[in-house]
């Protein structure tokens, strides 16, 4: 071969090579910055290294395309805990978020991500001893097209080796009256577990072990110098000293004129204690202690029927500032006239038995000068005939239509109703409510109804029914409208003097705030009968039972949607304007929800068939009811054959902090089928419906099984479900958890000690803290139930009661500083399992915008 032969078998050989080295990736290892770890990926497609998009501008690892509903790529590698992982991670989508991207330490997700985002920081300092699987997953949940989507992973750094504790925030000092409750606790940082031993002047508190601590009904003794020991396998630290400093008091009892009287307070933000310092008519009083964004709740038990009386003042410091009273049957919930500091005196009537009354000043301002005053409270006994507090309405509607008559009365329970036409008694019309369907003319007149208990009787006034014609003009009217919460009944209505064969129907319905198309997208319409009537399936979605606002439309045949015939909407904000020049009628009416009273809050009452476990829930008085001690009662009972179950939804959603449930019947040891259930629920499904439990069943596994649980759904992951043993022999207990960014702490107590039975293992207390898997607020609401497993009877036959002494919620409050401060100049922010929730704007990154914004906010209890 001669030498001009080799130049060109050389050139040729260079010129290959180098067109081959422009197309290589590169190796998955070097793309992660982890060369150290060994690497796999699979699924319907590979990981792979490439060098276009990265965090470091130098390569990433890059997700293979997934094309179809369930279809995965990921990528995972192993490492040998403890110890400290960071990696850095990115998802793209191009239309619809039909991908998300998570991350798996084992079988745990830890955190996931669905929208657009630059690149996020993460850090896992919650890599336990031993080996552990660590996957990151593509997923595609859309039936249409996903290879438009990807996702990245960069700068993935495992630390092994285990961090020592160190405390964030320190326990704080405090002044609080005798008798009071302070709650001492520190936030701490490092490899878990770890180990609490608090201190009192030095000395162990035996059995104080825990991050808070609580201290209730305190006394002059308990004055002085308090510390934790805190501490886990690679060191410990000493927390510095809070100071306590108890107020010394006159007996409650004497300063509000009841010698004899029991008398607590019941709130870890305040109390009242007895004084000689400001009278009230010479006198002593009561006085309120209570922090700056916290209550102070005074509580005594009584017997009726009688009537109460006293005076109280307040100083307020802030229009959100109150004074009110709780109490009473049927409940009962008196203010204190916030405009001026004078003594006011106020009278409320009370039911029959034990009852329990309940004061409570609201500090919202930013004073410690604000507080509230009670004295000379007597009670005169002697029971009360009824009293109507709410009249029904006359009411005018068209033949045809349904109308209703609603009364409202108070006395000494029980009362009973009887309801009349014309003076004449209607058979089986013995609720507060009247009904009356299909009107005809003869169903015109004067409606009243009789009120009856042992005391006396009342008669409401009457309320004159009127029947209209039917229109001469083209009309749409409401026949029937499904109440809130109903899951199995049809919307009905009527239209006049329309031909049915040239028209159609279409209906919207609003929920939390925006509007869906019903029943269906490929279905958006409904035909009108030959006489006018129609029918319409509005609850085909998961939360269409809660909808407020209900709009229908009579519109132009043919239905075709793709012509905007009717318009399909899917959760705009408002109707469009295009759907009222197109109706030739409309139609709209909003639904009042069936609710209660329950601890100074509005909660709905769940009605109709559905879950948990195929149950049918009711929200008659039989089931969900206020007693005169304020106290709510839950009851699983047979009706006509069928076991109904109960269930009250908080009409607010709270947000991070301290959820406690007051419980004055057992629930250790429910029968079989049973569950009691105290949690939160979103009906938005992200972050597993940010559903947080406290539960009491033993699930249908015998005796011997635990009949308590603390979960953090999903369930099935480790360390999501926390289970222990009741002791039997607890009826008031209180049932815990503390949501806050970072963790979920779970307690169930009687008195200062836990609820566990002795003879087992598990205490009745719990800490969950996977990074990644603690769910941020949404439009999660706090719920209690009472359900049977697969909507089978209990175990037993019987019916079964849950009683509810009350409900208290506390909102974090430098827990959120905490959070913040910690997150201060983060960049990369995403979702909110990034910054803990405090990229305030959305702007990506934690910076001054954000603190103005968390400054306005500082202890509102706003989220």
């Amino acid at each position: 071969m001669n030498t001009s032969r080799w130049f060109l078998v050389f050139g040729l050989l260079l010129f290959l090579s180098s067109s081959h080295s422009a197309k290589a990736t590169t190796s998955l290892a070097e793309a992660l910055d982890a060369t150290e770890l060994q690497w796999e990926t699979g699924g319907e497609s590979d990981w792979f290294g490439q060098t276009d998009v990265s965090a470091d501008s130098i390569d990433a690892a890059q997700s293979g395309p997934v094309s179809s509903v369930d279809q995965t790529s990921w990528i995972s590698t192993t490492v040998e805990g403890p110890g400290r992982l960071e990696f850095d991670w990115r998802i793209h989508q191009t239309s619809m978020q039909c991908t998300y991207m998570d991350y798996w330490v084992d079988d745990s997700s830890k955190m996931w991500r669905y929208v657009n985002s630059d690149w996020g920081h993460v850090v896992d300092c919650d890599i336990q001893t031993g080996k552990h699987k660590l996957t990151w997953t593509l997923y595609c949940i859309c039936s249409i097209e996903c290879d438009q989507s990807t996702s990245w992973l960069d700068r993935v750094h495992f630390l092994p080796g285990g961090v020592p504790p160190r405390i964030v925030l320190q326990p704080t000092s405090q002044i609080m009256t005798a008798e009071g409750c302070v709650d001492f606790w520190v936030w701490v940082e490092g490899t878990e577990p770890f180990s609490y031993q608090w201190q009192h002047n030095g000395e162990v508190i035996p059995g104080w072990t825990f991050r808070d601590l609580m201290l209730c009904d305190i006394t002059l003794d308990d004055t002085g110098a308090y510390q934790v020991v805190v501490s886990n396998d690679y060191g410990e630290v000493v927390s510095d000293i809070a100071q306590l400093t108890v107020i010394p008091t006159y007996p409650l009892d004497l300063a509000l004129g009841t010698p004899g009287w029991k008398w607590s307070n019941s709130s870890l933000t305040g109390s009242w204690f007895g004084q000689t310092t400001d009278t009230f008519e010479r006198r002593p009083t009561a006085k309120s202690n209570t922090q700056t964004d916290g209550f102070a709740c005074l509580h005594a038990d009584v017997t009726g029927p009688g009537t109460l009386t006293f005076a109280w003042r307040l100083q307020a410091e802030s229009l959100k500032d109150s004074l009110e009273l709780m109490g009473g049957f049927p409940y009962q919930r008196l203010y204190c006239n916030p405009t001026t500091s004078e003594w006011q005196q106020q009278t409320m009537y009370l039911g029959n038995g034990s009852q329990g009354l309940t004061w409570v000043h609201w500090n919202a301002s930013s004073s410690s000068d604000a507080s509230a005053w009670l004295a000379d409270v007597n009670l005169v006994e002697g029971g009360t005939s009824p009293l109507i507090t709410e009249q029904p309405r006359d009411s005018s509607c068209l033949e045809g239509s349904p109308a209703r008559f609603r009364v409202k009365a108070v006395g000494t329970p029980p009362l009973k109703y009887q309801w009349r036409h014309d003076g004449q008694s209607l058979p089986d019309e013995t609720e507060e409510v009247l009904e009356l369907r299909g009107l005809r003319f003869s169903n015109a007149g004067l409606y009243d109804v009789v009120v009856t208990n042992e005391y006396g009787n009342t008669v409401c006034q009457s309320a004159e029914l009127q029947i209209k014609p039917a229109p001469t003009a083209p009309a749409l009217v409401f026949t029937y409208v499904p109440p809130w919460g109903s899951k199995d009944e049809l919307l009905e209505g009527m239209v006049y003097n329309l031909d049915p064969n040239d028209y159609i129907m279409a209906v919207y319905i609003e929920v939390y705030g925006t509007w869906w198309t019903k029943p269906y997208w490929d279905r958006p319409c409904t035909a009108i009968k030959d006489d006018g009537s129609w029918t319409y399936n509005i609850n085909t979605g998961g939360s269409d039972f809660v909808a407020t606002t209900i709009s229908a439309f009579v519109l132009p045949k043919p239905c075709d949607s793709t012509n905007d015939n009717p318009p399909l909407l899917s959760g705009q904000a408002e109707l469009p304007k295009e759907l009222f020049d197109l109706a030739v009628a409309a139609k709209m009416v909003t639904r009042s929800l069936p609710s209660v009273k329950f601890s100074g809050y509005e909660w709905f009452l769940k009605s109709g068939f559905w879950g948990p476990g195929s149950n049918h829930f009711s929200h008659s008085p039989q089931n969900v009811w206020v007693d005169e001690e304020e106290r709510l009662h839950l009851k699983i009972r047979r009706n006509q054959g069928i076991w109904k179950c109960s269930e009250v939804i908080l009409a607010d959603s709270l947000g991070y902090g301290t959820y406690r449930f007051y419980l004055d019947s057992r629930v250790d040891n429910p029968p079989d089928n049973v569950v009691v259930g105290l949690f939160t629920w979103s009906n938005n499904p992200s972050y597993s419906y940010r559903e947080i439990d406290i539960e009491f069943s033993r699930w249908n596994e015998g005796p011997d099984a635990p009949d308590g649980q603390f979960v953090v759904q999903p369930w099935s992951p480790p360390g999501h479900r926390y289970r222990f043993h009741m002791r039997p022999d607890f009826v008031q207990t209180v049932h815990a958890f503390t949501w806050e960014p970072e963790q979920i702490w779970f307690r169930s107590l009687a008195g200062k000690d836990l609820v566990t039975n002795p003879n087992t293992e598990n205490p009745a207390e719990y800490t969950f803290d996977h990074s990644g898997e603690i769910p941020p607020p949404g439009d999660e609401t706090t719920r209690i139930n009472l359900w049977l497993i697969n909507g089978d009877p209990p175990g037993d036959g019987k019916e079964f009661e849950l009683v509810v002494k009350r409900f208290e919620y506390l909102p974090l409050n430098f827990t959120n500083y905490a959070t913040f401060a910690n997150c201060w100049l983060k960049k990369g922010c995403g979702e909110p399992d990034w910054c803990s929730g405090v990229d305030l704007n959305n702007s990506g990154s934690v910076d001054f915008v954000d603190l103005g914004i968390f400054t306005d906010h500082w202890l509102t209890g706003a989220q």
